[in-house]
């Protein structure tokens, strides 16, 4: 019987052969085979990452950084790590952390209605409370606000700035509300950062300058910042209630969630990959996308190596990082890099996934060229056949991972289906839309055997990856 064809017949009732013979051989295009069918027809695979995924959305809503849910679900986390038999499984402190609370809030459009109405809104994350009424201004960018920074005292501004990609539009989210305080603005609002919505505020953090005072900051939807605009553009005075109780609470202490299966021949040399446990609070479910599919898929991973008995020369982690979306200086990723500075060199690369889990069609990649070379290497020659071969220079670097990626550890991320500026994704990201019901089991389940086949290959090679 030819090898490959052995494999197919036979890895459910010959884990340890299976992982004698492909050991022996080096036959790494039969482990992709090998993956590829295990989780299209074993019914303890086939899914699974879609149904953790729903069960931990559904059990513990929304878990934003600091709060008690968030904790249950990290508990819960390591107990199905422990129960799938990862090694090491380990809760690694994350200390002294933000604790950010919303508390209730509300808009009120109040003029030029004849009834107060209100407006669907989201506080935007480590903003002040306050209450304020006040005429608005409306601006669409920062350089008409500066044209018309002598009209600001004393009025909410509203920013109803265009979509055009995320890392382009964000800086209205992270910078508006100081750059409002700068000309005496009261409060600050601005359009969701999102490509589409339907009537749906999207969140996120902001920061503010030391050097002019915190205002309040809201988002409302895209819909309702063109409302406001089409009532400035005829002249109508428009003026706004806002009242938010957000605040900062007493610190706290929280964990990322890591697990291992332990290389046996260098263990020391570390293959990172995760995505992060925490996501915002707004609506029942937020946070399915972002990210609980993302580290859900590399769990997944790493739990398929596990039940074939793929176990290879280098040590694979597995991590859920706490506190990504807060955006802090003490947030889990660079709390790990802390607790393992020493090791930092034996990181061999390290993964995240956290801009969606639709149908993946190759790899992002940040790093050097003789490892832009070797990675294109691999997947050109064993990755085609899942359909997962396209390598995308200069983009591998995520939130996570760049505290690694500064210290010389080459990054990757997840290439998915979506257009160039991700307007599926961001049509849900931050906001009560962001539901089990944006995922798919199956594109999900794409994602998990090309992770797990690319850094299995990448952990179990007699070369060592190579930085440069």
């Amino acid at each position: 019987m030819r090898p490959i064809l052995f494999l197919f017949v036979c890895f459910f009732v010959l884990t340890p052969s299976l992982a004698n013979f492909l050991e022996n051989q080096a036959d790494y295009a039969a482990v992709v085979s090998a993956i590829d069918s295990a989780i299209q027809t074993d019914p303890s695979l086939k899914h699974s990452a879609y149904n953790r995924a729903a069960y931990l959305v559904d059990s513990y809503g929304t878990r934003l950084w600091g709060s008690d849910s968030l904790e249950l679900a990290i508990q819960d986390l390591h107990s199905q790590m422990v129960e799938a038999g990862f090694e090491n499984p380990r809760l690694e402190p994350v200390q002294n952390i933000t604790h950010w609370v919303r508390g209730s809030e509300k808009l009120l459009l109040l003029s030029p209605r004849p009834m107060p109405s209100e407006i669907p809104m989201i506080g935007l994350g480590l903003s002040v409370g306050g209450d304020v009424t006040s005429e608005v201004l409306v601006v669409k960018t920062f350089a008409e606000l500066e044209q018309k920074k002598d009209q600001v005292y004393g009025k909410i501004v509203v920013f109803n700035e265009d979509w055009v990609n995320y890392s382009y539009t964000v800086q209205y989210r992270g910078a508006g509300a100081s750059r409002v305080a700068k000309y005496g603005g009261v409060a600050c609002i601005i359009r969701s950062v999102a490509s589409k919505s339907i009537e749906s505020p999207h969140t996120g953090g902001l920061t503010y300058d030391p050097n002019y005072p915190k205002i309040p900051a809201a988002a409302i939807s895209i819909e309702d910042a063109h409302m406001l605009q089409r009532m400035s553009d005829r002249g109508q005075k428009i003026v706004l209630s806002l009242h938010m109780e957000a605040r900062l609470e007493e610190r706290r202490n929280s964990s990322n969630v890591v697990g291992e299966i332990k290389g046996y021949k260098y263990p020391h040399e570390v293959i990172l990959m995760g995505g992060h446990i925490d996501t915002w609070d707004v609506g029942p479910q937020t946070g399915a996308n972002d990210d609980t599919a993302g580290f859900m898929v590399c769990f997944e991973a790493v739990r398929l190596l596990l039940n074939l008995g793929l176990r290879p020369k280098r040590t694979i982690r597995f991590i859920a990082w706490s506190g990504e979306e807060m955006g802090q200086p003490e947030r889990g990723a660079a709390q790990y890099v802390s607790t393992h500075i020493k090791e930092i060199e034996d990181h061999i690369i390290t993964f995240e996934s956290d801009e969606g889990t639709t149908k993946i069609y190759g790899f992002g990649f940040s790093g050097g060229s003789n490892g832009l070379k070797f990675i294109k290497n691999i997947a050109e020659k064993y990755l085609v056949a899942i359909n997962a071969s396209q390598i995308i220079e200069n983009d591998g670097e995520m939130m996570d991972t760049a505290p690694l990626l500064a210290l010389g550890v080459p990054a990757v991320r997840n290439e998915i289906v979506d257009n160039d500026t991700r307007d599926f994704y961001f049509s849900y990201h931050h906001s009560a839309g962001d539901t089990v019901d944006v995922l798919d089991a199956d594109d999900m389940d794409s994602n998990v055997k090309a992770i797990a086949s690319l850094f299995y290959i990448i952990a179990d090679m007699d070369e060592r990856f190579p930085r440069d």
